[in-house]
């Protein structure tokens, strides 16, 4: 009875048969590097031989050979649950993409709960939500320049009070 009941997915040709879609790879939870309950975000850099960084490699390198006929210029990552790993994601996505010479920007524009400035230790004063009630002539100025060579990242900016509508 409880086998019938579950419908949680275990197996990767079962997810690829339930979405009609190809699995481009997996990446898994790690608790490399962390001490006093805090998690080293950016494994990529800092942990690049370790399981996790080869499985970001390896999506890297699976969404590039996913369009071979010109470079792929945009990747949007979300989730349908909060606490899935987006941010984590496309912190260490675009830091192996920019091991590979490729400029990098990460647009944050989860307007509740985004965390690239925590991840990469930027200012959050001035971000998308701001950019996109300002003029959008100024977009240079809200790009933040990161610690790791070729990524920049637009930042959440302030929590606007109706952040669907802004984003709309």
């Amino acid at each position: 009875v409880v086998y019938y009941f579950d419908d949680t997915v275990k197996l990767t040709d079962d997810l690829e048969e339930e979405i009609g879609m190809p699995v481009v790879a997996k990446v898994f939870k790690s608790d490399i590097g962390s001490k006093n309950n805090r998690k080293v975000e950016l494994l990529a850099q800092k942990y690049p031989k370790s399981v996790v960084s080869e499985s970001i490699k390896t999506l890297r390198t699976n969404l590039q050979f996913s369009s071979v006929d010109e470079d792929i210029k945009t990747i949007l990552i979300t989730s349908s649950i909060p606490g899935e790993g987006k941010s984590f994601i496309s912190a260490n996505l675009a830091i192996s993409f920019a091991q590979t010479d490729k400029r990098v920007l990460i647009v944050d524009c989860d307007m509740r709960k985004g965390r690239q400035h925590r991840i990469f230790k930027l200012s959050n004063s001035k971000g998308l939500s701001n950019l996109l009630i300002d003029d959008m002539t100024n977009y240079i100025d809200y790009i933040n320049k990161t610690s790791v060579d070729g990524v920049h990242v637009i930042t959440r900016g302030t929590v606007p009070p109706k952040p669907s509508e802004l984003l709309n």
